[in-house]
């Protein structure tokens, strides 16, 4: 197919084996490929550019009523298409999220009679020209084999995404490998620091679960949400932008003094705010002299946190002790048979 979005056109490729699909897209010299199955509610999307391996990934597995970005239902129109030959009615598409129909963006897809989507078009308002749209060029009916629509299993695993990207300077004085536990509310925390990784896992009372590890000095990491209506994981591996100053995994931006001194476990500290000139998130941390946080504030739009150390332990932590627990991105559990590499 070709797409129009905006002024850039694209290509997209699909192809479909019982249920599953593998969708690739060509945009600005980056490949887009996606594979999932709508029946089994699991989707993953991932980008690399040519001639290079993936650099990020998005994977969700989420019951239908909290999948917002899912498809909710259809209803078919009174217009018809004809796209390279193959006729098609043309179907709204109605999503979970708020609006549900009644304002834009509105998402159309025009279905041959076999069930394969000829042409889409999304419209902002039900009268507008479309914001983006595709249109096939050309159609095969035939076998698919299972391979094509099977995701490649290095995208499941932490080692993949965690792998430095280079030889990274000498610790500094203010960055010790450590092991912290805290708690907050009905949360529990555990930190730990490999320079220059980080990661951090929460569980909550109810049961969930968030994970992320993170590099401090590159754009490279993974967050995983596990609970009992959704479970996804997405991750990245790239250096760092010129410029830039935080990554997609932290929200700390600098590090300010505040002046002021606390003790927890009988170890001194100083407060830091760890996000200067950001507007709707905050996080404040009481940091020992090594670097090490023995109490936090978040504050964000959906609320606050106050998080308090109750043990420390100064050790050498090794970069495997950062990675997932391996159920949180088991593919089985994502909706995956993955393809063995």
């Amino acid at each position: 197919m070709t797409g129009q979005d905006g002024s850039r056109t694209y290509s997209r490729t699909v192809a479909h084996h019982t249920g599953w699909a593998r969708v690739e897209e060509v945009r600005d010299g980056i490949i887009h490929i996606g594979y999932g199955n709508f029946h089994a509610n699991a989707w993953l999307s991932a980008t690399k550019a040519d001639g290079d391996d993936f650099s990020s990934v998005m994977v969700k597995r989420a019951v239908p009523s909290r999948d917002y970005e899912g498809i909710g239902s259809a209803r078919e129109g009174a217009d018809d298409g004809n796209y390279a030959g193959e006729h098609c009615k043309w179907w709204q598409l109605f999503r979970r999220g708020p609006g549900n129909g009644q304002y834009g963006p509105f998402w159309f897809s025009c279905q041959s009679a076999d069930g394969i989507e000829i042409a889409t078009k999304t419209l902002l308002s039900a009268d507008n020209r479309p914001m983006s749209e595709t249109q096939l060029v050309k159609l095969t009916r035939g076998p698919v084999a299972e391979a094509e629509v099977r995701p490649p299993a290095r995208l499941f695993r932490p080692d993949f995404w965690l792998t430095p990207l280079r030889a990274y300077p000498e610790k500094p004085a203010t960055a010790a490998d450590f092991e912290v536990r805290m708690v907050s509310g009905n949360a529990a925390f555990r930190m730990l620091r490999h320079y220059p990784w980080r990661a951090e896992e929460q569980r909550d009372e109810d049961g969930t679960v968030r994970f992320r590890v993170w590099n401090e000095l590159d754009d490279q990491g993974i967050f995983v949400v596990f609970s009992g209506d959704s479970h996804w994981f997405r991750a990245s591996r790239s250096p760092r932008k010129p410029g830039r100053f935080w990554n997609s995994f932290d929200i700390a931006t600098g590090q300010v003094d505040l002046e002021r001194g606390d003790e927890y476990l009988g170890e001194p500290c100083r407060w830091f705010d760890m996000t200067p000139n950001m507007a709707d998130a905050g996080k404040e941390q009481c940091l020992t002299a090594d670097g090490i946080p023995l109490r936090e504030y978040r504050t964000s739009w959906v609320g606050r946190a106050d998080l308090t150390v109750v043990s420390l332990v100064r050790r050498a932590v090794e970069l495997e002790e950062l990675f997932p627990p391996a159920e949180l991105m088991a593919p089985s559990n994502l909706g995956f048979t993955p393809l063995l590499e």
